[in-house]
């Protein structure tokens, strides 16, 4: 066995100060941690692709970056309750979003607004586009109904309702 040299074990030492202190800086403030990694990312990511004229405003990754900037409050919650509190931490994040779900009534109240909602915006749209005659595409509606509740909501309310409103109210507590 190859013993590790002097230089090797003073960087890996010195990773590991570095490793520590980030830990404590993240657990000694989750949201503002939570908060600089969420904007960070979804706002910084884009905003330095376009403005690099990296993309333009007909790209399709320009949508893409969009869905990721709903995507990134779940991964943010995910990496500061990991850097946190490790992996006890997203254990409770995931089984809180679960558990924290509520009764059904409430849930299908959520999803049922969502659909009648979706169901009124196209209503809407027929009348003002004089398209009444048009036969409804129940497939289209369907996906305008599912995609944006698993494409937005539900990462938005993993990483604002079930880690920074969580987070917020335990410090409102102490």
């Amino acid at each position: 066995m190859v013993r590790p040299s002097r230089w090797e074990l003073t960087l890996r030492h010195d990773e590991l100060v570095r490793a520590a202190r980030l830990r404590r800086l993240v657990s000694d403030r989750p949201v503002a941690a939570f908060l600089f990694v969420a904007f960070a990312v979804a706002v910084g990511v884009p905003e330095a692709a376009v403005s690099r004229g990296a993309l333009t405003g007909g790209d399709p990754v320009v949508g893409a970056l969009g869905i990721l900037g709903a995507v990134v409050p779940a991964l943010a919650a995910v990496v500061v309750s990991g850097v946190a509190w490790g992996r006890d931490g997203v254990q409770e994040l995931l089984s809180a979003l679960f558990r924290g779900a509520g009764r059904l009534q409430w849930c299908v109240l959520a999803l049922g607004a969502q659909a009648l909602l979706s169901g009124l915006a196209l209503l809407i749209l027929i009348v003002a586009t004089g398209a009444g005659d048009a036969t409804v595409d129940w497939a289209a509606l369907a996906v305008l109904v599912v995609v944006p509740l698993f494409a937005f909501q539900l990462w938005e309310e993993l990483g604002f309702r079930g880690f920074l409103q969580r987070e917020l109210q335990r410090r409102s507590v102490r």
